[in-house]
């Protein structure tokens, strides 16, 4: 782990969006992140591990966090930290929580309207998010595609598939995991791989 890795959730949270989540903890998280980045480049190896121990146990619990927060019930007052949470972890590529990500694939902000008919996936944050993963979130994304018929859903797990691993992988991965499936499953991704043919 990098120092740059260090920083935990909470922290960069607080960097993108100070109002979105504030504790009297925030700080003391800010100052540990430092903490850690200085123990990094220490000498000793022992400082080192323990460093990196004490990050890797903090990143845990922070990703526990945005995995309660993805969860959420979509509630006006929720949409602006759900939202907030899909940004961070697009960004900082938190493939711990593409699951939870994938199964809020068509989440709209609160104030966000469609206009166009159809919907363009980039109007879609998870979408984006979860480009953003790459390709920890692709397994995610097959399962939801074997087990959804539903078009919207359908077009954007398709967008995010292509953006990740481009048109023709995308179609081979289809076709592979329809060799694995049988009844539904098989007859949902055999429509996306024509949706995408």
């Amino acid at each position: 782990m990098t120092g740059k890795q260090i920083l935990t959730v909470s922290a960069i949270l607080l960097l993108i969006n100070p109002s979105v989540l504030r504790s009297p903890a925030d700080e003391a998280r800010t100052t540990r992140g430092a903490t850690w980045i200085t123990s990094l480049q220490a000498n000793d190896i022992d400082v080192q591990k323990n460093a990196s121990a004490e990050a890797d146990a903090e990143r845990k619990q922070e990703v526990g966090v945005l995995s309660l927060t993805l969860k959420e019930d979509p509630s006006k007052e929720n949409r602006v930290r759900i939202a907030e949470a899909m940004r961070i972890a697009g960004r900082l590529r938190v493939k711990e929580v593409a699951q939870d990500i994938v199964a809020r694939i068509d989440f709209l902000e609160h104030g966000v309207r469609l206009t166009r008919r159809p919907p363009s996936p980039l109007d879609y944050l998870a979408v984006k998010s979860l480009v953003g993963i790459g390709k920890p979130a692709v397994a995610p994304i097959v399962q939801r595609l074997s087990t959804e018929s539903d078009p919207l859903i359908r077009l954007l797990c398709l967008s995010v598939l292509e953006q990740i691993e481009g048109r023709e992988s995308a179609k081979l991965i289809l076709r592979g995991e329809i060799g694995r499936r049988k009844g539904d499953a098989r007859t949902n991704l055999e429509n996306a791989l024509r949706s995408i043919q």
